[in-house]
């Protein structure tokens, strides 16, 4: 999950614990007779119109609410609207004066959580709890959050860039009381825009974090992709799986990444596939030879292992398509300044081999090649090397 989406989802989860944990207290002092007046309640602490159809307190369940919503300002529209809840503290850190929710579970329903103008939908709601410096995973309070067959909105400009999300389960496990270790599921249908772009996909996603404190230390993720459409772009499935270390350690992180894409296809009028073809004609014009006659870019296969450490990165790259067939190793480091690179390309009839060597300036091919078709290859290779390398592997070293 990006930077800004955990952000929205810690903040949101924040908020329901802030808001229904009063109402928790004031429904087990009072007993099953307070129910027809849990949503004046949490319309007078928060100001938003609540409706709420039932509300109870159990020692097995906790709070336990059904068919709830909590309004936006306007008091029309749902900001945050379910079906059932079940929300229980841990009582014997309640007894020692400790917050802990044990559980807080919420059922099919869905959230709104939209920019506008230079404000959120929910600042009112942040601006009722105390202030804090600390950072969101210091103040998370509970073992286990779950939203089950969930719809979520979020729109950062909804003229541009918005998402949705359908019948979604997101899950927050915490397994520290300080800092600490979280666990997070998200799955479902996901729908929105980027810069006026439709895109659209399934996933299956899980990740875990580790915190020093106020630091994140390592992370792991799996991230499942089906059914991909960008604009026009199209894929059937893409997968990621990384581990991260010493993420935030300024002498440099250490990650280890495989990732596969299937099926990706890319029309002749997508800018992308207009930039490949361009590529590809300087390689053309280069060894003086049609390499591919293909106007659109259909990927069978493609896959990547990255691995870096220490300073030391380690890449293997290979895809098959319409256009070529593509086989590439990289080795290299920053201290000393050194890549060395392997590949091979195949296209029909066409076949080079490369074995090289580089100091990120300057390139030594191994081969006799024309000088044409030489400066064209070392090009390629410092195009490579400052686009991927240097940016994505050494990016702390700069």
């Amino acid at each position: 999950m990006g930077k800004k989406g955990k952000i929205f989802f810690s903040i949101s989860a924040i908020l329901i614990f802030s808001i229904f944990f009063s109402l928790y207290i004031y429904l087990k002092k009072r007993g099953d007779a307070a129910a027809l007046k849990a949503a004046a309640y949490i319309s007078m602490k928060t100001g938003r119109k609540t409706e709420i159809a039932s509300a109870s307190y159990s020692i097995m369940d906790g709070l336990v609410l059904k068919n709830a919503a909590i309004k936006e300002k306007d008091g029309k529209t749902d900001f945050f609207r379910f079906e059932r809840a079940e929300i229980k503290l841990n009582e014997k850190e309640l007894i020692k004066g400790n917050l802990l929710f044990e559980k807080a579970e919420f059922y099919n329903g869905r959230m709104r959580i939209v920019k506008e103008g230079p404000s959120w939908n929910f600042k009112d709601l942040i601006d009722l709890m105390p202030a804090s410096k600390k950072p969101a995973h210091l103040l998370w309070n509970a073992k286990t959050l779950d939203f089950n067959n969930f719809d979520f909105y979020i729109a950062f400009d909804p003229s541009k860039s918005e998402f949705s999300a359908s019948g979604a389960d997101f899950s927050i496990e915490h397994r520290s009381s300080l800092g600490g270790n979280f666990s997070a599921h998200l799955g479902g249908s996901f729908a929105g825009l980027i810069e006026g772009k439709l895109i659209s996909f399934k996933m299956k996603s899980a990740a875990d974090v580790v915190f020093d404190y106020a630091k994140a230390g390592s992370a792991k993720a799996d991230i499942v992709l089906e059914n991909i459409s960008y604009d026009q772009i199209s894929a059937s499935r893409a997968a990621l799986n990384g581990e991260f270390f010493r993420l935030e350690n300024s002498s440099g992180k250490s990650f280890k990444v495989n990732f596969s894409l299937k099926d990706l296809f890319i029309p002749a009028s997508d800018s992308s596939a207009i930039e490949i073809f361009s590529i590809l004609d300087k390689l053309q014009r280069a060894m003086g030879k049609n390499i591919s006659s293909h106007k659109e870019v259909s990927v069978e296969s493609l896959n990547l292992q990255a691995n870096s450490k220490n300073g030391l990165a380690e890449l293997n790259f290979s895809v098959s398509s319409n256009i070529l067939s593509l086989e590439l190793k990289s080795n290299s480091s920053l201290n000393p300044k050194q890549d060395k690179i392997k590949a091979s390309i195949e296209a029909g009839d066409f076949k080079l081999s490369i074995d090289a060597e580089s100091d990120f300036s300057k390139i030594h091919l191994k081969q006799d090649l024309s000088e044409t078709s030489s400066k064209a290859v070392k090009e390629l290779i410092l195009k490579f090397e400052k686009d991927l390398l240097l940016k994505f592997f050494f990016e702390e070293e700069l």
